[in-house]
């Protein structure tokens, strides 16, 4: 087992406010079945939402063993095989934890010994009867019925999700001091909008704050505008494939698509074709287009541009969904896009295809 992860993290113990209960560490105790002796094991932080390799190990005579510290108390992690054909992830604290699985069956693993993993467990619980329910009238909808039906079923759903998201407003409300809950912030900030989750930020803790879930929040906060149509462009830098900086401005007075995509976005390389066409139309009456990139690489994005022909700039943060361009617009889902005119007012959202062409037709007669 490598020992880097630990003497890693134990030289940043004396800078962290968890410092006291940090110094302990945790201890994984894993118990497996249908596993032969030698198979290699990875704990991986999942903070961010990528697989940051903390750990590995190997399994011998049905057990594995992972130690270390973490410097802020507990941390959402995977255990996964080297394949990816078993993998569970959970909370890791500070404490002596216990994992129990079966070969093919870790996303049931038994996870005893961490209270945030439980407190989390429990709150998914309580909001499994609106998953089913939701699931169950979204495969009713994609059947073939009647259009009034369908909407009808799209109006239950609706309302369904919105009950689930008081649940988790309320859970986060009633658990302040929980890591659950400032993990959901970080999940649904830009889902759920600036002004509630400036609400249920503000009554955190410090500490819970100044977690990597309570700093991409805080991000968020400071920087989503909540941008209207009708309203002006706010402008940004991010860099292009060249690493030469790129200002939204640079493009006042063209007509500019500020596009929200990414290399592994699948509709948005489905419309890629469309929007090149488009682009080969109208860039010659002056419109352009910004491709902003909420990839976490430059390789795959490298990859698309020249993939997809793309001939208009793109640039990127690589910081994902927490690109800062995408929380600046609120975007909260891609593809997604901004129409602006001469004047750098925002005209239109969401336009594709030949709704996007009519409007280009409007600006640029």
């Amino acid at each position: 087992m490598k020992a880097t992860f630990s003497l890693f993290v134990m030289l940043f113990c004396a800078f962290s406010p968890f410092f006291p209960e940090a110094e302990k560490g945790f201890t994984l105790n894993g118990s497996l079945s249908g596993f032969a002796d030698g198979t290699k094991l990875y704990l991986e932080d999942v903070t961010s939402g990528m697989g940051q390799m903390m750990d590995s190990t190997e399994v011998q005579t049905g057990q594995f063993l992972f130690k270390g510290v973490l410097p802020e108390g507990v941390r959402k992690v995977w255990v996964r095989t080297k394949d990816f054909s078993d993998y569970k992830s959970f909370w890791l604290e500070n404490s002596v934890v216990q994992f129990q699985a079966q070969k093919g069956k870790f996303r049931q693993a038994e996870i005893k010994g961490s209270a945030t993993h439980s407190e989390e467990s429990q709150l998914y619980a309580s909001l499994s009867p609106y998953d089913k329910k939701i699931d169950s009238l979204e495969t009713l909808r994609q059947k073939d019925t009647s259009k009034v039906q369908r909407n009808l079923l799209k109006q239950q759903i609706k309302q369904l999700e919105e009950q689930k998201k008081q649940h988790e407003v309320a859970f986060i409300q009633n658990n302040p001091n929980s890591m659950v809950s400032i993990h959901l912030m970080s999940v649904w900030s830009t889902t759920w909008g600036r002004a509630l989750i400036t609400k249920l930020y503000a009554p955190l803790s410090a500490a819970l704050k100044n977690t990597p879930y309570g700093q991409n929040v805080g991000a968020y906060i400071a920087l989503n505008q909540d941008i209207k149509i009708g309203e002006p462009f706010v402008d940004f830098t991010q860099e292009n494939l060249q690493g030469q900086k790129v200002k939204l401005s640079d493009y006042q007075g063209k007509v500019v698509l500020l596009d929200f995509w990414a290399a592994w976005c699948g509709p948005c390389r489905e419309d890629n074709p469309k929007l090149v066409a488009t682009y080969q139309e109208f860039h010659e009456k002056g419109f352009e287009i910004l491709g902003v990139s909420l990839d976490t690489r430059k390789e795959p994005l490298q990859e698309a541009v020249i993939k997809d022909k793309l001939p208009w700039v793109n640039v990127s943060d690589y910081n994902g969904d927490k690109n800062r361009a995408a929380l600046i617009y609120g975007v909260t889902g891609i593809p997604d896009n901004f129409l602006i005119d001469k004047n750098g007012n925002i005209v239109a959202r969401g336009l594709r295809g030949e709704k996007l062409k009519e409007k280009l037709k409007e600006l640029l007669p």
